[in-house]
Order: structure tokens, then sequence, then C-alpha cells
């Protein structure tokens, strides 16, 4: 046979189709006639077979025979190519279309596809059951290449090396090579029949592409993925440090495969294209469990998907890793001692309000307490809390979930979030019998949350009697320590925080941009954090249904500090920027002149 190798790696310019086979043919009965084995070694090796169930040419490889005189001989019997791994192309429309397992355990590797065939090197080219079930997977006609044992082992590790050097060039990838094939492949638009469109998103492209998308996300610590159509391409961009980053841009005719393939992992509907769909999928990524939510977006061009990955953090949190000034601190860890009342954290989505709920479990966690959570979803497993799940679909709320933990003997009860009047009137009557109750509301500021709680419909009395603080926070970015720099801030930025420009030389640093930070200036980011402990002449106020600025008067006498002010503060010890405290914080949060001495002060608030 000519020893030409395609750019698989065969050995040999033609493949004999599968239907050429004699399936009466036995892997002993060629070996023999190739003379690779004699009766009484075919006949030892057949009876440890009925014994063991081990594949025939395991027992004679165990038996001393050489796995490349096996594949040697089956290749030249079957006249089939032989494959070995040390000229290997591999082709990346194949190779990331079957799981590491799936391939070991049946000792199979995909090595390329022409059309609708697909050359598969195998250990056993005569398992039919195994052809059978590659054909199904791959949506094609497999035609066996022979390897030995050991040959595909290697390729599959080789494949393996290979899908992580794609990650750190996932840009360069998406532009190329798989999505470039199938440009080739799909020429129908978006609104293509149903069954059409199954087949495309299951197509190896794209379950490669999206898998190498959730892997850069989970890589870069982003916090959301979303993939947008546009009016000629489609634009992928994550969410890192809270803000969206363009990472690369797709051909708009793999747009809908994308989304499809994302929403078949999170259980919606593929056929529904017009109308809002939300689901959510569990992935395994660096040895870590995260959690997806999906939500899609009909929108001008097309489905707009959004991904957020819950649990992409190397650990939880503990209080002082939060980052709380010590004014702040003290003040919060002081409602925490409170062994009945209500404490809620405050702030938009993706502020990190959970976070600071699971450290402040970890203060009040030990063995003489009971602590039971509710939540959506649960993003971290505690060793000692009783953790529940919501599940709409069997009925768990967190209405319901609140009023089973009731019946449960908890001394400690968190809830993941106040959404409806139901699971806060609960909540705050719990708060009343004798329990620490933690959860977090959707709110502007400490104060904001009272007008909050009165427009879900609480009543001030219950209000005023169980709630024992408020806690509001944002998440800043960290300024870059590789690149960070002296900086006068813009007269407008120093307008806003009513900062004397003649004052500010030598106050303010920001970054510059390096490639340790991505050329952003910023690397991670912390809390920023305003504790609103609620004194007698606040329980007044709510009393009254005060306003929002009686309130905060009440509030600051009693030596509570704003966001702002903590904000500034991390501002002038160089650890972030002035542009990034005016962008977290609204404008309005300032409610006094500042004064040309405010620089001085807020230091000594903190220090």
């Amino acid at each position: 046979m000519e020893d030409a190798r395609d750019r698989s790696g065969v050995r040999g310019e033609h493949l004999t189709p599968r239907a050429n086979f004699n399936r009466r043919m036995r892997i002993g009965d060629i070996l023999k006639t190739a003379g690779i084995v004699d009766d009484d070694k075919l006949s030892l090796a057949l009876k440890k077979q009925k014994s063991s169930g081990e594949r025939l040419g395991r027992v004679l490889v165990d038996l001393g025979v050489p796995e490349e005189n096996l594949a040697a001989a089956l290749a030249s019997q079957l006249n089939l190519p032989l494959a070995d791994a040390e000229s290997l192309g591999l082709d990346a429309d194949v190779t990331g279309a079957l799981s590491s397992d799936f391939l070991l355990r049946r000792l199979v590797f995909p090595l390329s596809r022409e059309g609708r065939r697909v050359r598969v090197a195998m250990a056993d080219p005569l398992d039919f059951s195994t052809i059978a079930d590659l054909e199904f997977l791959l949506s094609a006609t497999v035609q066996p290449v022979v390897a030995t044992p050991s040959n595909i082992r290697k390729m599959i590790e080789m494949g393996q090396v290979r899908a992580l050097k794609d990650v750190d060039n996932l840009k360069e990838a998406a532009g190329s090579g798989a999505i470039q094939l199938l440009e080739e492949e799909e020429t129908a638009e978006e609104e293509s029949d149903l069954a059409q469109l199954k087949k495309t998103l299951e197509a190896p492209p794209i379950v490669r592409m999206v898998n190498l998308m959730l892997y850069e996300a989970y890589r870069t610590n982003a916090t959301d993925i979303h993939v947008e159509r546009r009016e000629n391409e489609s634009r992928v961009r994550y969410r890192i440090d809270g803000l969206l980053q363009g990472r690369f841009t797709l051909p708009a005719s793999v747009h809908a495969a994308v989304v499809s393939r994302l929403k078949v992992m999170a259980k919606m509907d593929i056929s529904v294209h017009m109308r809002p769909q939300d689901g959510s999928a569990k992935i395994r990524m660096g040895g870590r469990k995260i959690d997806l939510r999906m939500s899609s977006l009909p929108t001008l061009y097309g489905e707009k998907m959004v991904v957020r990955l819950l649990g992409n953090q190397d650990r939880m949190r503990n209080l002082p890793e939060l980052g709380m000034l010590p004014p702040v601190k003290a003040r919060y860890t002081a409602i925490l001692q409170h062994p009945q009342g209500f404490l809620i954290v405050t702030g938009p989505t993706g502020s990190g309000k959970s976070t600071t709920l699971y450290a402040s479990l970890a203060v009040v966690l030990n063995d003489t307490v009971n602590v039971v959570t509710v939540e959506d979803p649960v993003e971290y497993q505690i060793p000692g809390v009783n953790q529940v799940q919501v599940n709409n679909r069997a009925g768990i709320t967190f209405a319901s979930g609140l009023r089973s933990i009731l019946r449960q003997d908890p001394n400690i009860i968190m809830v993941g979030e106040i959404r409806d009047l139901e699971t806060a009137e609960i909540a705050f009557q719990s708060s009343l019998t004798g329990h620490l109750v933690l959860s977090t509301l959707h709110a502007n500021n400490a104060v904001s949350g009272f007008t909050r709680l009165f427009d879900l419909g609480i009543q001030p009395y219950l209000l005023a009697s169980s709630l024992s603080g408020m806690v509001a926070q944002r998440l800043m970015r960290r300024l870059c320590p590789a690149c960070s720099e002296g900086h006068v801030p813009e007269a407008d930025v120093l307008k806003r925080l009513q900062i004397d420009p003649g004052t500010c030389v030598g106050l303010f640093y920001h970054g510059r941009g390096c490639p340790a930070c991505r050329n952003t200036g910023f690397s991670g980011r912390m809390g920023v954090f305003e504790a609103l402990t609620v004194t007698d002449e606040v329980k007044s106020l709510v009393m009254e249904r005060a306003s929002e600025g009686e309130i905060l008067a009440a509030a600051r006498a009693s030596g509570m500090t704003l966001m702002e002010e903590n904000a500034t503060y991390l501002a002038l010890k160089a650890l972030t920027s002035a542009e990034e405290v005016v962008r977290i914080l609204p404008p309005d949060d300032v409610t006094e002149k500042a004064g040309p001495d405010w620089p001085k002060r807020i230091l000594s608030l903190f220090e």
C-alpha cells in the first residue's frame, strides 16, 4: 500500500465505505490469516475474553501481541488506511464535537470532515455499534481509519491541549476556521425552518464556539455575556469589572445558530423568536460549578441573548475582605450582633449584595444557631447552613420557602431578595418573632430603601418596629497598580464632587493603561458602602412617613457616612479615580456643599 498521508495523518489515499465491510468477519480470523496469532494463542485469548468481557484486541495485547502489529493487520485485511498521531493535523470542525470521556471509552477519534463524510480513527473498525452512534452524533457517514489505542489516546490529548490554546486566541478563531466553514454551508436566513435550524445549531463549529465563548468569559472573570445581532454582524461583549467590553464579532449568518445553541442549553424554546424568554443552565469549568442565567429579547435585526455567570469567583469572601472602612464596618457589625431584627442590603443588580450577605452569615454562624436561607440561585454552598433553592416549577418561591423555613425552628434567616409584598411581610413579621433576618432590596441608597418598602405596601409601624439597619453598596473599579499615575480630573468631574480645582493638584490618580489591565487602567473591584442604623429618631420619622431628606438628616446626625464620601476617600488614597467615583454614584447623592476643605474632612472621617 502506498505510504501517502493526507492532512489527517492517514496513510492511504482511499477509504473503504462501511457498507463494504463483511459483518461476519471476526477480528480473530483476520489476525490469524495475517499470521499475527496462531491457533493456540487465539484459543487462549478467546477464553480470557469470555471470562473478562474485554475486547479481543485488548486481550491479545496483554498476551504480548504488539498493538502496532494488530492495527497494521486490521488495516491490511480490511483494506483500510492506518492513522498515526505523529503527523496529525487535527480538524477543528470535528475534534470539539464529542466529549473526551466518550472518545476514551470507545477508543475513537474524529479526524476530518469532507462534506457528509467524517474520517474516524478506531481501534476496532468492526465495532458497528460505535459507528452507528458516531453517525448519529456527527450527522454524517463514518469512514473508519485504523489506529492503535495508544495513538488514539495521544490524539485525544493533543485535541485537549489545542482546545486550551484556542481559548487564548478566541478572537482569531471566531473569525476564521470553523466559522468560515459554517458560512459556506449555512446559506439560509434567520427565518429558516425549524428543522434546518436544529441541524445548524448542533454543528460542531457552533458547539465549539459557544464552549470557547463561555470558557473565555470564565477565564476573564466576566459576569455577563452579551450576544447582539447587528445589521451586518453579530457582536459579542463581556461585562468585566462592571463595564461591557467588546471581545469579537461573528458573521451575521451564524447569529441565529449561536443563540439557539444557548437556548438549548437553557431549555428554552428554539422555535420562538418574537417574544422574550428566560432559562438557566449549570456547567462546570475549572473545577467550579457555574450557574448560567439566560435571557433572550427580540430586537430589530434578530434576538439578543444575555448570559449571566453566577458563581464565577474563586471563593466566598469574608467580611474583612469586602473592604468596609472602619466607621462603616463598626456600624454594620453592631447591626449583625442583634439577636433579632431585619438587616437589608440595597443596591442595583450586580452591586455585590449577595456577596455581602454571604460574608455576614459567616460572622453569625456557629454550632448553637440554626441558619436557613432561601435563594435564587444558591451561589455558594456554606457548610453548616441549610440552603433552599427557589424552584417556581415545584412551587418553591421566596414567600412559600420562607413560610416553610419558619416551621424549621430557625434562629437566622436569609432571604435572597425582597421582590414582592408577600415576601416582605413574612420577612418583617419573622423578625418580630425573635429571628434575625437578612435580605436584599433594589434601591439607590440606604434612605431610598424606606421609600421602596413603602411602595411595596409595608406599613410604617411594621417597618419601624422590626428594621435594624439599611446598608447600601456599589462596586467600584480598582486602579491598576502597574500603571497608576498622578492625574488632575476634568473640571466637570471636580464640579460634580464639589472640589475646588485649585486644591486638587497631587490629590488624584488614574490608570494610564497597560497589558496587565488590558489597557483599561483598572484591575479588579472593591466595595463602597453606607450603613444606616435605625435609631429612635429614625423610627419616629418612619412612623410619620417623613421624606428621605429628613430621615437622612437624622441618620447623619448619628454619625452615618455616605457612599460618596467613602468613594472619594478611596480616590484620595489612590485606590480608584475621581472619574470612577462620578461614574458609579447618582448625581444627586451630594446633599450639602463640600467646601474647599472637603478633601481634608473626607480623610478625617475614615482615619
